[in-house]
C-alpha cells in the first residue's frame, strides 16, 4: 500500500483517471428529467425537422456534460501539507479550500458496484457540525484512498492532541462570548439567482418550459419566448456594457 506523502513541498496530486466518468454519471443523474422530457415532447412536433433538432439538442447537452466532466478532472488537484489538505479545483470560477487536519472528524471510503468494477473508491472528508462533506474526491484508487484515509485519522489525533495540550497549559481567564451578529443576509433576488444557477434551478425551468408547450398552443409559446428574449436585449443594449 503507497502513502501519500505528507509534507508541505509535495507536490499536487490527481483524482483517478476515470474519474470524470462517475462525475459525468453523477451529472446524468441530475439532468435525467430535463433530458427525457427533451426527447419525450420535443420529439412531438409535426414534422421530422422538429424531432432532429430536439434531439440534437439532447446530443448538445450529453456533449457539454461529457467536456465539464473532464474538465473537472484535469482542475481538481489536492495536497498534503504537515496540517491541511489544500483542494484546488474550477476554471473560471477557482476554488481554493485548506482543510485543517483538526477539523476533520470522520473519514469515509465508500464503494458501489461500479466503483469496485474499477477498482476504485469515493473518499469524503466530514466534519463535526457541517451539512456537506469538507471535500469529495471521486475517485481514487482504492489503496490510494485508504492510504489517505489512515494519514488523515493519524493527523487528525495528532492535531486534537496538540490542541489539547496547549489549553491544559493556558491560565488565560476565560472570555465572554462575543454576541450573535448577522454575517450575511439575503435578499429575495439573491435567492432566486442561487436557484437558477443550481441544476435543479435549471430543472424547475425547463420543465415548465416542457409543460407550457404541452398545455398552451404552440405558436402561443413561441410569440412568448421571443417576445421575452426581444424585452431582455432591449434591455442590456441600453446598458451600454464595454466590449469585454
Amino acid at each position: 500500500m503507497s502513502t501519500p506523502v505528507a509534507d508541505d513541498a509535495a507536490p499536487d496530486q490527481r483524482l483517478h483517471p476515470w474519474s470524470w466518468l462517475f462525475v459525468l454519471l453523477m451529472q446524468l443523474r441530475q439532468f435525467l428529467l430535463p433530458l427525457v422530457a427533451l426527447l419525450v415532447f420535443g420529439g412531438r412536433g409535426d414534422s421530422d425537422s422538429e424531432e432532429m433538432w430536439s434531439n440534437l439538442a439532447a446530443l448538445v447537452v450529453i456533449v457539454v456534460l461529457v467536456a465539464s466532466s473532464i474538465l473537472q478532472y484535469l482542475t481538481y488537484h489536492y495536497r498534503i501539507g504537515r496540517d491541511a489538505i489544500s483542494v484546488r479545483s474550477g476554471v473560471i470560477a477557482r476554488n481554493r479550500r485548506e482543510i485543517p487536519f483538526a477539523r476533520i472528524h470522520n473519514v469515509v471510503v465508500h464503494q458501489n458496484p461500479l466503483h469496485r468494477l474499477f477498482g476504485v473508491a469515493e473518499l469524503r472528508l466530514e466534519s463535526a457540525g457541517g451539512n456537506r462533506p469538507e471535500a469529495e474526491m471521486r475517485v481514487l484508487r482504492l489503496d490510494q484512498a485508504l492510504a489517505l484515509e489512515q494519514l488523515v485519522r493519524q493527523r487528525g489525533q495528532q492535531a486534537v492532541a496538540s490542541g489539547d495540550e496547549a489549553a491544559s497549559g493556558a491560565d488565560a481567564p476565560p472570555t465572554a462570548a462575543p454576541a450573535d451578529t448577522v454575517l450575511l443576509q439575503l435578499g429575495t433576488a439573491d435567492v432566486v439567482r442561487i436557484g437558477l444557477l443550481s441544476n435543479r434551478g435549471w430543472v424547475v425551468v425547463l420543465a415548465a418550459i416542457g409543460a407550457s408547450y404541452q398545455l398552451f398552443p404552440r405558436g402561443a409559446v413561441d410569440d412568448a419566448i421571443k417576445y421575452g428574449g426581444r424585452q431582455a436585449f432591449g434591455y442590456a443594449n441600453t446598458l451600454h456594457p464595454a466590449t469585454w
